[in-house]
């Protein structure tokens, strides 16, 4: 059960030419596990959009929330990663788009409204993003199938 939602920072910044940071128009969000203990589990979603303000001249704005969950009974650390990392992002969406439109109507005086989330598409596709970053391997065998170079 979700006990708190917290808006930890929200930083607004001119955009510069960072190539870490996304391109502008583009959102990114992202959930990470911060601790899970018997009484629950804190998760954080840290999000990043860029627009451009001028064509010359993108602004960032970026912020984290903190959920706080409660548990009645211990959960797994895989599945707490999984709320932390898909469920927490689906439930802080919908907030954090009608912040990015307070904070761009306020600043830019126009506003800038992300669309909603897919949801059954976004969870598909980080499960597809987890199954490629783990290491494949040879059930019979447990060898690392991605460490070998395959020879016919």
């Amino acid at each position: 059960m979700l006990r708190r939602v917290r808006l930890l920072t929200v930083l607004c910044a001119p955009g510069d030419g960072d190539p870490d940071r996304p391109p502008p128009g583009s959102l990114n969000v992202s959930g990470t596990l911060k601790s899970n203990d018997e009484n629950g589990f804190l998760a954080t979603v840290s999000w990043s959009l860029r627009f451009p303000e001028r064509a010359d001249s993108p602004i960032t704005i970026s912020g984290k929330h903190q959920l706080d969950f409660t548990v009645t009974r211990p959960i797994a650390e895989d599945d707490a990663k999984y709320y932390a990392e898909i469920n927490a992002v689906i439930l802080v969406y919908p907030y954090l788009r009608q912040l990015i439109d307070d904070l761009s109507t306020k600043s830019l005086g126009r506003s800038i409204m992300i669309p909603p989330l897919d949801v059954p598409r976004f969870a598909e596709d980080r499960r597809n993003e987890k199954q490629e970053s783990e290491p494949r391997n040879d059930l019979a065998t447990g060898a690392d199938l991605d460490a070998q170079e395959v020879t016919r």
